[in-house]
Formats: C-alpha cells, sequence, structure tokens
C-alpha cells in the first residue's frame, strides 16, 4: 500500500517544516475478501500539536481510526441494496463476517464491529454525490401525484424525541362543518339502519317486520318502493345496494358527486341504454352498483320504482358541498413542525383549526385498524407513494394511527385534494375530510384495497 503522496501544510502559524514530525501505526485494511497489514502515516506539529492523518481518498481507502476500508467493499453493498432491494447492512455484515472467518480471519467480528461497519458506511455515503430529493419524485406522476397510496408501519421510535415536534398555533378561529353526519346519510336513523339489514337477512319478527315496513313507508318511501320491488324480483345485485343504503357511510362515498357521474344515473333510465357499449362501459367504471343491477334486470332499462332514490341519492350525495366554501388558511414556510420528510412536497400552508377538532370524544365503536399504542413508543411511521411505488415522504406519528394524518399531509403540502387515495383506513379518513374541508377533497375518490377491506366496519 502506498503511504500518503502528498501533505497539507496544517494551517497554524506556528508551523514550520522543521517542526513537522510523523507517525506511524499498523493497522488492517480490508477489502472484500482480503486483510493487509499496513503502516499509515500521519502528521502533526511539535509546537501546537496539531494533526493532519492520512485521508487515503487517492488509493480509494477510507481512514476510520482504527481501520481502513477499501471503497469496493462498501460499493459492494451499495449494490446489493439497490439491486437487491432487501439486503439490510446488518445482513451484508454478517454475510461479509462469515466470508472472512472461512478465509483464516477469526478474529473478523473483534476487530470490525457491526458499529464500526456501519460508520464506515455513513463516512462513505457523505463522499458520494446523491440527490436524495430526486428519488423522491415519480417521473409518470410529477410533483404532486394524482393517486396516492398511504400506509403506516409499526417502526415506532422513543416518544421522548417526539417533544422536538412543534405544533402549529391553534389560537385562530375554528372553522365550523359544514354538513352534519347524519343528513349525509341515505338513513339517518340508526335502527331503520339496523332494521333494514335485518330485513334484508330475514331476520325481523313479525311484529317488527309490520312496525319497519310502516316506518319505511312514511320516512323513506323512494326505499319502500324498491324493497317492494326486490320482494317481486330478488336480484343479488339489490343487496349490495341494499348494504350502501344501511351503512354508516355517507352516499358521496358509493356516489362520486359530478355532474358527469350524476348524468350517468339519470341514463339508467334511458330505454337504449343497454344498447349502447359506450354508456354501458362509462357506467361499469363510475356507477359499478347500478351497472351490475341494469344488467341483471330484464328490461332495457331500471325500472320506474327505481326513480325516486336515484334522484333523492344524488340530492344527498350534494349535501356535504352546496353551502360549504374553500377553507382559507395561512401560507406556512416552516418545515420544521413535524418529524418527518417529504423532499419534494414542501409545506405551503397552514393546517387550520376545524370546530370538529374541538368536539369532545365520544366512545363509539371504532374501526379494527385504530389501537391504543405503546407507551414508550411512537405508533411508527406513515408514508406516502405514488401508483408506481415512489415514496413522496414519511411521517412521524407521535400518537395512534389517524386520519388526522394524511389529511395534515395533504391539506399542508398539497394544492388539492388527489385525485385518488388508497388507504387501508379510508373509512375514517373521508369521514373526517368531509366534517373539516370538503371543498378540498371533493374531487378526491377514497378506496380501500380489498386486501384491508375484510377486517373493516
Amino acid at each position: 500500500m502506498k503511504r500518503a503522496s502528498s501533505f497539507v501544510r496544517i494551517p497554524s502559524v506556528c508551523c514550520s517544516d522543521d517542526e513537522i514530525s510523523s507517525t506511524t501505526k499498523l493497522v488492517n485494511l480490508y477489502d472484500k475478501n482480503h486483510v493487509y497489514k499496513c503502516k499509515v502515516l500521519s502528521k502533526y506539529c511539535t509546537r501546537c500539536r496539531s494533526s493532519q492523518r492520512y485521508d487515503g481518498s487517492e488509493q480509494c481507502i477510507l481512514n476510520m481510526g482504527k481501520f481502513l476500508i477499501h471503497h469496493d467493499l462498501l460499493r459492494d453493498y451499495m449494490l446489493h441494496f439497490l439491486i437487491g432491494n432487501s439486503c439490510t447492512l446488518n445482513g451484508y455484515y454478517q454475510i461479509l463476517a462469515i466470508s472472512q472467518e472461512n478465509g483464516g480471519n477469526s478474529s473478523f467480528r473483534k476487530s470490525i464491529k457491526y458499529q464500526d461497519f456501519k460508520d464506515a458506511w455513513y463516512s462513505f455515503l457523505d463522499l458520494l454525490d446523491i440527490s436524495f430529493a430526486e428519488g423522491a419524485t415519480c417521473l409518470e406522476c410529477g410533483e404532486h401525484p394524482e393517486c396516492v397510496v398511504c400506509d403506516a408501519t409499526s417502526l415506532g421510535h422513543q416518544k421522548k424525541f417526539s417533544a422536538l415536534v412543534l405544533n402549529e398555533d391553534t389560537n385562530e378561529t375554528p372553522t365550523p362543518k359544514f354538513s352534519e353526519y347524519r343528513d349525509r346519510l341515505a338513513i339517518p336513523r340508526k335502527h331503520n339502519r339496523k332494521n333494514l339489514k335485518k330485513w334484508v337477512s330475514k331476520k325481523l319478527q313479525p311484529r317488527e317486520l309490520q312496525s319497519f315496513l310502516k316506518e319505511m313507508e312514511a320516512t323513506h318511501p323512494d326505499i319502500f318502493k324498491v324493497m317492494m320491488w326486490y320482494e317481486d324480483e330478488p336480484l343479488d345485485s339489490v343487496v349490495d345496494i341494499f348494504q350502501c343504503l344501511y351503512s354508516s357511510s355517507p352516499v358521496c362515498s358509493f356516489i362520486f358527486p359530478s355532474e358527469y357521474v350524476f348524468g350517468l344515473m339519470t341514463d339508467l333510465f334511458d330505454p337504449d341504454v343497454k344498447s349502447s357499449v359506450t354508456k354501458m362501459r362509462q357506467l361499469q367504471e363510475h356507477c359499478p352498483l347500478f351497472f351490475n343491477l341494469l344488467r341483471e334486470v330484464s328490461g332495457s332499462c331500471l325500472p320506474e320504482d327505481w326513480k325516486d332514490l336515484i334522484d333523492n341519492l344524488i340530492v344527498l350525495a350534494c349535501v356535504p358541498y352546496p353551502d360549504s366554501e374553500p377553507v382559507s388558511t395561512q401560507k406556512c414556510n416552516n418545515l420544521a413542525n413535524h418529524i418527518g420528510s417529504f423532499p419534494n412536497l414542501p409545506i405551503k400552508r397552514k393546517r387550520g383549526t376545524y370546530h370538529q377538532d374541538t368536539k369532545s370524544k365520544k366512545k363509539k365503536k371504532e374501526c379494527r385498524k385504530n389501537y391504543s399504542g405503546h407507551p414508550n413508543l411512537t405508533s411508527g411511521i406513515f408514508t406516502l407513494y405514488c401508483q408506481h411505488g415512489i415514496c413522496y415522504g414519511y411521517q412521524v406519528m407521535h400518537k395512534e394511527e389517524s386520519p388526522d394524518t394524511p389529511f395534515t399531509i395533504f391539506k399542508t403540502r398539497f394544492p388539492q385534494g388527489p385525485k385518488m387515495v388508497i388507504y387501508d383506513n379510508c373509512c375514517a379518513l373521508h369521514s373526517y375530510c368531509l366534517n373539516r374541508d370538503p371543498v378540498f377533497f371533493k374531487d378526491t375518490l377514497f378506496l380501500i384495497d380489498r386486501f384491508h377491506w375484510k377486517n373493516h366496519r
């Protein structure tokens, strides 16, 4: 091995060539398959004791003080990490240690501990010209992806570190709700929803049945008319529609509130709708529930018994939006108010304060996704991906997983709500957004993937 080929003069007025002395140290140089005993030269000033260590960059060597390591070894791990996908630093170290021990270097683990190898890797990483922000943007989706895939992991850190989080100033006047939860439902009264569910599964007692049918005829004549039609034509597709009607989800969750979709819903009663391939394809894509119904009915279009219900559902789908207006929040350039990293999604505005945030939380039946959390750890990190698998960033959750985390990310970093959000807790996120800033998320479609749907309410 070559010794230091040049010496950078120590920046001190007391140093001269006569006052420079040198020392040598015997250390090991490690590459992928070999170990070399080397003498490393260091120079220091005998007067001020300033020193200059052997750098090693000209020979592609990293000087870690008690050992030397060749760049080729660290590059080898880098390629395993980039191409192997699942190769961790610890896993590579274990393989390296076994290889060294099999080659006769039985003291490798004592000479270089895992922490030493980890320090060497991060030192090598500092030498690389890497743009970490460049890899956090999808070339196809651009700066703000229209389709977002969210997920939370259980990788938590000590809660004591979350004391560094700077919370927003909440002294501003809360924004009121624009609509009430019950007004967004097809059936506002809970007992009617429960009884409709029993009626569909034929579990109502005769006395309950009479009372229920009488109440439905008086309060929901549009649904009652469809129920009577269903008794004559018990189609499987109608059961799916009933499930939406007696669910606790708003109507706008299964009928997207847009003029285009409303036009398709009206076309369900067009006598020529089934003969139009284009219309049927559009209905299948945007109104799958009613497409399945239309496909099963014997006629050329939906019967008139459905018209009142369809018209009413269109009105209910618009309930969260007619009287609402965009919630304007202050601009914000503070990037340090949360523990997280979104390299290409800087904070544009504050989250804002909403009346629903100040409302006392009542104990209610929760989605099975929720849990109380670990007493000493944060709940993990919340990640944001595009549909092509590019990670746009992450956010450390300082409390149990909550819809507030994605809501805050979208509200503070996106110019408008994404076109599509795929998230395993969308059952709660949709209502959370409607209770705070419905206009911002008016064009957003909230979806849960099939894998996670089973254990949700």
